[in-house]
């Protein structure tokens, strides 16, 4: 599988480089190209990944890729990344938070299932050890009444504000 990635400057974007061209931990899967221009940020990545192709805007993903990460920090971007992409039938996987509003999301969902799009967005934390620890103690006590998650989130933030990490 060919994959193509939107919005380099997430560090998220490190680590799919790293296990999918790197480790080689997911069989033929390999990022083989980013949207954002051949800036530094992308020739770097480019150069440690071995990914050959570096195009200016997420439609130019289009017949390069057969999947795609949009991994924008802030989501506020994410509606006109993912759209071209959607509308194409490519699979879009959009990295947290979905979107900055209910329209950006409702758009994209609505694109997706016209053009028989796979979307999904999620974070990665779920599968990290210690939330799956977290969810197996969890269980042992019944179902969850309320969860409490606190962190760091900055209103005025360069990403997003409260939507990157809220």
């Amino acid at each position: 599988m060919r994959i193509g990635i939107v919005g380099t400057d997430n560090s998220h974007v490190d680590q799919i480089v790293r296990h999918l061209n790197g480790d080689g931990a997911t069989g033929d899967a390999r990022v083989v190209a980013l949207s954002g221009g051949r800036g530094r940020r992308n020739v770097a990545l480019a150069a440690t990944g071995g990914i050959a192709e570096i195009v200016d805007e997420p439609a130019g993903l289009i017949g390069l890729v057969d999947a795609v990460v949009v991994a924008d920090r802030d989501g506020a971007n994410h509606r006109q990344q993912a759209i071209p992409l959607l509308a194409a039938g490519l699979p879009v996987f959009v990295d947290k938070p979905l979107s900055r509003t209910v329209a950006d999301a409702r758009a994209m969902i609505d694109t997706a299932r016209a053009h028989s799009a796979p979307l999904t967005s999620s974070s990665a934390l779920r599968w990290i050890p210690d939330t799956e620890a977290l969810v197996a103690r969890s269980a042992q006590g019944g179902t969850p009444q309320l969860v409490v998650v606190s962190g760091p989130a900055d209103p005025d933030g360069d990403h997003g504000g409260i939507f990157f990490y809220g």
